[in-house]
């Protein structure tokens, strides 16, 4: 058994210096190793690309997780002992325009980071934000106070997403050891 491991990790090394070229002095392809670093990680991607498209993202996503909480609360799929109450009697467009706002502003500040960094979980986050939003102040409409000082908390929670990420670079986790 140690013979066929040891034949084993010698063939495997041979092709990597065969993938770095002799005398290359590189690091092993971490594919010939079975390290997933070469694997396309799209949620870890750098966002490039035309305004546009940046755009089209900070309008997209707030629209969607206001949609889907505002859908959420005009029918019940549980008990009615359950859950939270369905939207109250009273103007729901108010409601529906200060979360998309607020969503839309949370964002744009992670969209712009996403342009300088690679950064994760700013889709789902600009969802369940807006979406839990939309839900819970739709039933309960409060004042306009209650909702800014909400808004506000959910804005600052994407700034300390997106702040930490520029400030590290776009690295996800602790440094890596060098080869």
């Amino acid at each position: 058994m140690a013979d066929s491991s040891e034949e084993h990790r010698t063939a495997r090394s041979s092709v990597a210096d065969d993938v770095a070229g002799p005398g290359a002095g590189t690091p092993v392809d971490d594919a010939v190793n079975g390290g997933v670093d070469d694997i396309d990680d799209e949620e870890n991607a750098l966002r490039t690309g035309p305004w546009w498209r940046h755009s089209l993202w900070v309008f997209c996503v707030p629209v969607a997780g206001t949609a889907v909480g505002w859908l959420d609360s005009l029918h019940r799929f549980w008990p009615e002992e359950y859950g939270i109450p369905l939207l109250a009697e009273g103007a729901v467009w108010p409601y529906l325009v200060a979360w998309f706002a607020i969503g839309a502003a949370g964002s744009a500040v992670l969209r712009t980071a996403a342009t300088r960094v690679p950064m994760r979980g700013a889709t789902v986050l600009v969802l369940v934000c807006t979406f839990m939003g939309t839900r819970l102040s739709l039933p309960g409409q409060p004042g306009p106070a209650v909702l800014t000082v909400v808004g506000a908390v959910l804005f600052l929670m994407a700034v300390g997403w997106a702040v930490p990420a520029v400030r590290r670079g776009g690295r996800q986790g602790p440094p890596r050891a060098p080869l």
